[in-house]
C-alpha cells in the first residue's frame, strides 16, 4: 500500500495547481454576447499574457501552474518582437508579448497608415504592421506544425494585443488558418474605417479587447482615422467587470501608471470575480508577485 499511495501522491504532485475545463473555456467566448460572463477564461488570457514578459525559466514553471505547455518561442530581436505558442490538449495559444514602451509606439511619428498588411494591401500603422510581419512567417508554420485538432486563440497585452489583431486577420485571411477567438488586453488602435470593416467583417464575433478603467493606450492613437476592432469589455473602477456593452471610459495620461501595465489588468480581473468564480485557480501573485 505504501508504494502505491507514494505514486499517487507523487502524480498529485507533477498536475498543474489549476488546468481549466476546456469546454467551459470555449462557452465563456460563446457568439451571442451577454449569455455568459467570461470570468475565469479572460482571467487566463490575462495571464498567460502576463507571464509571456517573463524570463525562460520563470515561464516554464508559471506555464506549468496554469496547465498549459509551451511548445515555441520567438524573438526577433531587430524589431523586440517576441511572441509564444502553448498548448492544452484542446487548445493552442499564441501569446504575443508586449512591451515596456507601448506609449511610445503609439505617439511616435510613425503614426500613420503606410504598412500594407495582408493580400488585401489594407493600410495600417508602420509600426505595428513591422512587429507583426517579423512573427507573421514563424507564427504560420508553428501554428501549422502543432495545430492539429485544437482550437487557436490569439491574445496579447499593449502592443502584443494590437499586434495578435494584425496577426489574427493575415493568419485567417492568407494562412489558411482557423483562429478561434482573440482577445486583447490595453490594445492600441491598429488603422482605420477600412481595417475595422474588413477585421470585424472576419473576426469581429470573435474578438474582445478589455479596457482597464481610464487606460489611455486603447484609446490611442486618437485621431478620429483610427478604429477600435472588435467588442470592448471593461474593467471599471470598484472592482467592477462589464461584459455586456459597457459605457466606454475616456482615457488619461494620468492613469497611464495605475491602469495600463500586463499585472493591473491580472489584478483587475481578479478583483472584479465574484469569489465563486475565484476558485481554485492560481492567485495573482503566483503568476505576477509583485502588483
Amino acid at each position: 500500500m505504501r508504494p502505491l499511495l507514494l505514486t499517487v501522491a507523487l502524480l498529485a504532485l507533477a498536475l498543474p495547481a489549476w488546468a481549466y475545463d476546456a469546454k467551459a473555456f470555449d462557452a465563456d467566448f460563446a457568439h451571442d454576447a451577454g449569455q455568459t460572463e467570461a470570468y475565469r477564461s479572460s482571467y487566463l488570457l490575462a495571464a498567460l499574457t502576463e507571464v509571456v514578459y517573463d524570463k525562460a525559466n520563470l515561464r516554464k514553471e508559471k506555464w506549468d501552474r496554469l496547465g498549459v505547455s509551451q511548445v515555441a518561442f520567438k524573438n526577433s530581436g531587430k524589431h523586440d518582437a517576441q511572441a509564444a505558442l502553448v498548448t492544452t490538449e484542446r487548445h493552442i495559444f499564441l501569446v504575443v508579448r508586449g512591451t515596456k514602451q507601448a506609449k511610445d509606439y503609439v505617439q511616435d511619428v510613425r503614426a500613420v497608415k503606410d504598412h500594407n498588411w495582408s493580400s488585401d494591401k489594407i493600410k495600417v500603422h508602420a509600426g505595428f504592421g513591422d512587429q507583426a510581419k517579423a512573427l507573421y512567417d514563424w507564427s504560420l508554420r508553428e501554428i501549422k506544425r502543432h495545430q492539429g485538432r485544437r482550437k487557436l486563440w490569439i491574445t496579447g497585452h499593449s502592443l502584443g494585443g494590437v499586434v495578435g489583431n494584425l496577426l489574427a486577420y493575415r493568419l485567417q485571411r492568407d494562412g489558411g488558418v482557423r483562429v478561434d477567438g482573440v482577445v486583447t488586453f490595453g490594445a492600441p488602435r491598429a488603422g482605420g474605417n477600412g481595417w475595422q470593416g474588413k477585421y470585424n467583417a472576419l473576426l469581429g464575433d470573435r474578438s474582445w479587447r478589455w479596457i482597464n478603467g481610464q487606460d489611455p493606450i486603447p484609446h490611442e492613437p486618437r485621431s478620429g482615422v483610427w478604429k477600435p476592432v472588435g467588442k470592448r469589455q471593461v474593467i471599471h473602477k470598484g472592482k467592477k467587470l462589464r461584459f455586456t456593452d459597457p459605457p466606454n471610459p475616456n482615457g488619461d495620461w494620468l492613469q497611464f501608471a495605475k491602469r495600463h501595465g500586463s499585472t493591473k489588468y491580472l489584478h483587475g480581473f481578479w478583483d472584479g470575480m465574484p469569489n465563486s468564480e475565484q476558485g481554485d485557480m492560481p492567485r495573482p501573485k503566483l503568476v505576477a508577485p509583485d502588483k
